[in-house]
């Protein structure tokens, strides 16, 4: 194998496991490992410094054998060494990866991770993925979409090139087909949506990946406005769809509900405000109430929307629908 195919941390890990055999260990003998062939003697000496200098190896050289040994016969090098912060990261990022089994993001994410492992220096204090198990995340339902319109859109973000477009828009049983200039990938939720300028409504609108059907990039070009600014048009953002102007919301938490408030930033505009009774107010400046709504609703009756009223009259219209649908007693079927 050639020299630039051997990363360090295999060569380390084969004079580790050659020194822990014993015997006489000297530059010949390691070379003459499939780790080790085809490098130099100045190289091998370069590791075994390292070995001793930065990762506190117990290396000794016996003069009379001419050979090397540990000092230490119970020491081995076994990993890399990570600070808690450093293991806590690469767990995140493995179980991060977890979530995109079944996509055609995994096998490169993964190809992604499993280099930097290997290519991680020094020696181990807790081998990576020795506490795997001892985290967990447990998120949204992914978005399915296909493969060919990701590598379209990519294609048209890089060459900024417009891309045609068909889609299904919710409520609609028939696709309809858009230009749209690609600004920005955007992952939310656990769903992938592009953002850019849609010629047809002559406006930024936002598509989901999930309801497109095909994507093909067009010869025609275009440019970003310098304007554009991604943080600040989802600055008033909750959740992914933007409406036409910002507004005041307003809501009451029962008591109980208040630690689940307090404890999490739902929103960057949020302001809270703690009451003598125990309730909390959660105050936000929003520009759409589609998403809000159905987060309101997911507390059931422990939230009063206390501003506006349009999203107080949405929230008890819905309450109102659910509550008759669910009304009929379900009896079960007899066997």
């Amino acid at each position: 194998m050639p020299q630039k195919f051997k990363p360090q941390f295999r060569r380390l890990l084969a004079i580790d496991n050659a020194l822990r055999k014993g015997g006489k260990v000297n530059c010949g003998t390691l070379l003459r490992l499939p780790e080790l062939e085809e490098l130099s003697a100045k190289t091998v000496m370069r590791d075994i410094d390292y070995m001793k200098l930065e990762l506190g190896a117990p290396i000794e050289y016996d003069g009379r054998r001419k050979s090397y040994y540990y000092t230490n016969s119970r020491y081995s090098l076994t990993g890399v060494p990570l600070t808690e912060g450093d293991l806590f990261a690469i767990t995140i990022a493995e179980k991060v990866l977890a979530q995109y089994k079944g996509t055609q993001f995994h096998d490169d994410l993964k190809k992604a991770f499993d280099k930097i492992c290997e290519k991680l220096p020094e020696y181990v204090t807790v081998a990576p993925g020795a506490l795997s198990g001892r985290y967990a995340f447990f998120s949204p339902a992914l978005s399915g979409f296909k493969p060919r319109i990701w590598e379209a859109l990519s294609r048209g973000l890089a060459e900024e090139r417009v891309v045609r477009i068909s889609h299904t828009v919710p409520g609609f049983d028939k696709p309809v087909e858009r230009e749209v200039d690609p600004y920005h990938l955007v992952n939310h939720d656990g769903s992938w949506y592009l953002i850019g300028w849609c010629h047809y409504k002559v406006g930024i609108r936002t598509f989901a990946l999930s309801r497109m059907d095909s994507a093909d990039v067009l010869d025609a070009g275009f440019e970003i406005p310098q304007e554009f600014d991604l943080k600040e048009y989802m600055g008033s953002h909750f959740g992914i769809i933007r409406g036409q102007k910002d507004r005041k919301v307003r809501l009451l938490f029962e008591s109980k509900l208040r630690q689940l408030i307090v404890e999490r930033q739902w929103h960057p505009s949020q302001k809270v405000s703690l009451r003598r009774d125990g309730g909390v107010v959660l105050e936000m400046m929003v520009n759409d109430l589609v998403e809000i709504k159905r987060w309101v609703l997911s507390w059931g009756g422990g939230v009063e929307v206390l501003a506006p009223k349009e999203l107080r009259d949405r929230v008890r219209e819905d309450a109102r629908a659910a509550a008759q649908r669910n009304r009929r007693l379900i009896r079960p079927r007899k066997a």
